[in-house]
């Protein structure tokens, strides 16, 4: 008999707290659930069919403890202090067609793996791959804090690039959407867009420090050829990379990241501070939609790559949107028009409302179109074709 199992965080009775994530006596670890076995439809047959007289066994669980432990199919983990809210991303990485590994991030900004590739549940194993918390800031004054209280909601995406797993996701608080005192030490903590490479060779956490700081998009500004081979240095010794909401107070990511053709999609919200909210009287008042954006990121690098800014003149950062002299900045559209890339065209505005994740749909002829829900609206983002997308099958009703 083969096994089926369900696989959850423990996340029903999760509660968790404005400001820094504090540790929860509740809901910190994953259960694997027992929905069926599979049995032979009939004696001898090779055919196979689920029979579901042992749903709701536990099959294995990994939970917080005071100490290292296994019984009964359960291992303890004093490393496991945090509340789990989000769905699991389940990967087959060796590809002989059953998932090996699981990865799910906690309220305490931590991104677990679980290796349950064996047929024997005693050998599955997790691993805190990384760890947001802390990270580093600095304030208008140019001084360096550290900051805690990055929590993720949402699983991530993955790819596999050069034999390592990218992890793709984002923090915010989405218990506190409205959350936006000012970043800084004593406020907000400053939410970030990360991209993580679960290494195998890699034996400890993975944290900040160990990452490229993408936040200012260095690779596409104006620098010296040496200046930018010391940039692309930096992240290919890093593993991986990191963008700092550090602009727009409060903005958090809500929602999970997609990846397209070699493209990640993140979405993010930002409440309105100076929105006049009357929550004593009336806690639904919807007067507070704030401000939703999409950005669309080089999923290698973190780069823009589409052309956003459609300006000639000088974008929000100051950079030249002209001319560039830089040949990473430099690109043309499908009719080959020229165009150039900064850090502006990395997100555009997408209305109000908190935004979805997603959905991608690609027509008959090869076109591909993003769809993202925002407030009452659904943006549709056409996205350039490199001919490495084409339909192999097409049903039409």
């Amino acid at each position: 008999m083969i096994p089926r199992s369900l696989l959850r965080g423990d996340s029903f009775i999760a509660k968790s707290d404005d400001g820094a994530a504090p540790q929860h006596p509740r809901g910190r670890g994953i259960y694997a659930i027992q929905v069926a076995d599979l049995v032979p439809t009939a004696v001898g047959a090779t055919t196979l069919k689920p029979d579901f007289s042992g749903t709701g066994n536990l099959v294995w669980g990994y939970v917080y403890g005071a100490s290292d432990n296994y019984s009964n199919g359960v291992r303890t983990s004093p490393a496991m202090t945090y509340s789990i809210a989000s769905d699991i991303a389940a990967m087959d990485f060796n590809a002989d067609g059953l998932n090996d590994r699981l990865y799910v991030g906690d309220l305490g900004g931590n991104l677990w793996r679980f290796n349950v590739g064996s047929f024997d549940v005693a050998n599955w194993s997790a691993k805190k791959v990384f760890s947001a918390n802390p990270g580093n800031d600095v304030d208008s004054n140019g001084t360096s804090f550290q900051t805690e209280g990055r929590k993720i909601f949402y699983k991530p995406d993955m790819t596999v690039h050069n034999g390592a797993v990218i992890l793709y996701f984002g923090s915010g608080d989405r218990a506190h959407p409205m959350n936006y005192l000012n970043p800084g030490p004593d406020g907000a903590v400053i939410d970030r867009l990360y991209a993580v490479k679960d290494i195998d060779s890699v034996s400890g956490t993975i944290t900040e420090d160990d990452l490229y700081d993408a936040t200012e998009n260095k690779l596409q500004q104006d620098l010296t050829p040496a200046q930018i081979q010391a940039e692309r240095d930096a992240l290919a010794a890093a593993k991986g990379w990191y963008i700092r909401l550090d602009v727009n107070a409060g903005e958090k990511a809500l929602a999970p990241v997609s990846i397209f053709n070699k493209v990640a999609f993140y979405s993010t919200y930002q409440p309105d501070s100076l929105a006049n909210i009357d929550a004593a009287n009336n806690p639904c008042d919807p007067g507070n939609l704030g401000f939703s954006r999409l950005y669309a990121l080089d999923a290698e690098t973190g780069e823009a790559v589409l052309n956003f800014v459609t300006g000639t003149g000088t974008d929000a950062f100051g950079e030249d949107q002209a001319t560039a002299d830089n040949k990473r900045s430099q690109g043309k559209d499908e009719e080959g028009t020229p165009y150039i890339l900064r850090r502006a065209d990395r997100e555009v505005s997408l209305g109000g409302g908190i935004p979805s994740g997603m959905v991608f749909v690609i027509g008959a002829d090869g076109s591909v179109s993003a769809i993202i829900a925002a407030n009452i609206s659904f943006p549709v983002i056409s996205l350039p074709g490199d001919g490495t997308v084409f339909p192999v099958f097409w049903t039409q009703w």
